[in-house]
């Protein structure tokens, strides 16, 4: 083979190589994994499904970015792994991961109820641990679909949760459930039924309730985690950073703390609050594997990761390590 053949069959190479790390380098990946509480088998041939979806906007549906399905290998914990271009994401936007598990006749078994936010705003890149619900634990009622968006807004000081789909939305308001069905609007998205009214046009909502109309109605997507726990029945929460904790508080019936970016559980009973002065309680559970102390002080609090102001200030001892954090009451 002469030198002209060889520097043609070398020059090809190199171009096909440099295209394939072109088209590497415009792919990057976000993994993670899929778990739910309840014990209970897959059924055989259970499908899950992981999206990467744009949410930024309040008033239209979420854009999918990236989507992959495959059946499972193992029960839960189930590993996941999905591609998606770099060039579609806006670092001004907001994205969300959405899951689901169905059956193989297309029954949904479970879904994602929170919002997963990932990529931008200081939220995860990668690793991120997603708690799927049962589907009869969802709050979606049966007016509206799995594919339904959770939305949350606040309204001067009040805290809204939207469960909202093409055809029928729920609102969470003060502890109750309210079932809308679509309305025709001129504009942005509307929901009426005898007692109430949703109508958002883009990051603004004005809502109506038996007569009483709520003002200053605001889309705000880092309250969406509070919102949800609030429609939980949670009445405190608190979140802290380096690793990522949470924590949740029933009063009737249990503390929960989520560590190391959900990648460790501690669950113990409620303990009687100590009010060691009219800002500060503490609450001191021991278990048979535990012993948490939580103490919440009334005192300005500014998360060190989003910049968001809370009322109250966290400090957790748990099993001889120390966290720190803000919260409050929903």
């Amino acid at each position: 083979m002469n030198n002209s053949r060889i520097k043609g069959h070398l020059l090809a190479v190199c171009l096909l190589l440099a295209a394939v790390l072109a088209g590497c380098a415009g792919t990057n990946t976000i993994s993670g994994d899929l778990y739910y509480r309840e014990r209970i088998a897959l059924p055989p041939d259970a499908r899950v499904s992981v999206s990467l979806e744009d949410v930024s906007r309040a008033d239209t549906p979420a854009t999918t970015i990236s989507k992959i399905e495959f059946v499972p290998a193992s029960q839960v914990p189930i590993p996941f792994s999905l591609n998606y271009q770099a060039a579609d994401i806006n670092k001004n936007h907001r994205y969300a991961l959405r899951a689901q598990i169905r059956s193989a006749d297309d029954q949904l078994l479970w879904a994602t109820v929170e919002h997963y936010g990932v990529l931008t705003h200081d939220s995860p890149k990668d690793r991120v641990t997603l708690n799927l619900a049962r589907a009869d634990q969802t709050r979606i009622t049966s007016t509206s679909t799995g594919d339904a968006r959770r939305l949350a807004y606040e309204c001067d000081e009040l805290l809204i949760l939207v469960i909202a789909d093409t055809n029928a939305a729920v609102i969470n308001i003060k502890g109750e459930n309210l079932e809308l069905k679509e309305a025709r609007s001129a504009s942005g998205a509307r929901y009426t039924n005898e007692r109430a009214e949703f109508w958002s046009k883009g990051d603004d909502a004005f809502i109506t309730i038996d007569g009483q109309s709520f003002t200053n109605c605001r889309h705000k997507p880092e309250q969406l985690p509070w919102a949800e726990a609030k429609a939980r029945g949670i009445d405190f929460r608190a979140t802290g950073n380096e690793p990522g904790w949470l924590l949740e508080m029933d009063a009737d019936l249990q503390i929960e703390f989520v560590g190391d970016y959900g990648n460790y559980r501690v669950i113990t009973p409620v303990p009687v609050p100590d009010l060691d002065s009219p800002q500060r309680s503490s609450y001191h559970a021991v278990t048979e594997s535990h012993d948490l102390l939580l103490t919440i002080e009334t005192k300005p609090c500014q998360d060190s990761m989003s910049g968001m102001q809370f009322p109250q200030q966290v400090r957790i001892l748990l099993d001889g390590r120390a966290y720190h954090g803000c919260g409050r009451s929903l």
